[in-house]
């Protein structure tokens, strides 16, 4: 069973690893912005939801990246944020504004309520 298991978190670890690479490579095509906004999406929407599937189930899975499409809106006023103050503003300054602006975003996503059943698949 451990071989098994070790050989599953191999072929993941690879398969995650080659995605990672494809993004980085598509970079030099795409250039810098569109490379920025892929590379996190697909890697860790991929990692988390292979490693929670294993231990949580599918129902899970469906919680997690409905939260995670939830997530990229403030992600994007974080993103948005830091990438025009930080040529202006040092580095704490730049990400404590990105902070506070992606804040009012993630709290209005998360007041948007749920589709009936979806609290009732996560996990005891």
């Amino acid at each position: 069973m451990a071989a098994v298991l070790s050989l599953k978190l191999l072929l993941v670890t690879a398969f995650l690893g080659l995605l990672t690479l494809a993004v980085a490579q598509a970079a030099a095509r795409i250039g810098g912005t569109w490379s920025g906004l892929l590379a996190p999406f697909p890697v860790l929407g991929s990692a988390l939801a292979l490693f929670s599937h294993r231990h949580s189930g599918a129902a899970y899975i469906r919680l997690l990246l409905r939260g995670l499409a939830r997530g990229r809106f403030s992600l994007v006023a974080f993103l948005t944020t830091a990438g025009r103050l930080l040529p202006r503003l040092r580095l704490a300054e730049a990400f404590g504004a990105a902070t506070l602006a992606c804040l009012p975003v993630q709290r209005a996503t998360m007041r948007r309520p749920e589709r009936s059943g979806a609290n009732s698949a996560h996990p005891s």
